[in-house]
């Protein structure tokens, strides 16, 4: 779709819109195994913000985290710290599930400043290198780790 951040050498893990602005997660290269993945938020054609996760040891990361909410439903986060602020973007599914795809959600500390719901629930699709064979959610790359997710997203 033309609402990406990302360009044609990149692949594209997540993008959609949410309200007026693209969110979309790029990695480089284009096939595994990934050096970066890197998040960008802003208006089509036009990036505010970027969080660059790297394969470097002590590096910034992205977080993976997924929560059965009983059994006909599912949650999946992906989510990073920058400072002190949490950017998480969540999607649902399943059964028991709020209707209107993922949701993207930014606190600093417990206090939430933002909760934006994608708007087109087809384009709105992870397709992350992680893999749940049911034991557990397993990354297959060392730039997203499997981890909680933090408490104030209530999951």
């Amino acid at each position: 779709s033309a609402n990406t951040h990302c360009k044609t050498d990149e692949a594209t893990l997540f993008t959609g819109m949410f309200g007026k602005k693209v969110l979309s997660f790029c990695a480089t290269p284009a096939k595994m195994p990934y050096e970066q993945i890197e998040y960008r938020y802003g208006l089509v054609g036009k990036v505010d913000m970027t969080y660059t996760a790297t394969t470097i040891g002590d590096g910034p990361k992205l977080f993976y985290g997924s929560v059965a909410n009983d059994p006909r439903s599912s949650a999946e986060v992906i989510w990073f710290q920058k400072g002190t602020y949490i950017y998480a973007v969540l999607q649902c599914s399943g059964g028991t599930c709020e209707s209107g795809g993922p949701s993207l959600a930014v606190f600093s500390g417990k206090k939430k400043l933002l909760a934006s719901k994608c708007q087109d629930e087809s384009e709105c699709d992870f397709h992350l290198p992680v893999t749940n064979n049911g034991s557990g959610p397993q990354s297959l790359s060392p730039i997203i780790l499997v981890k909680d997710a933090p408490s104030q997203l209530g999951l």
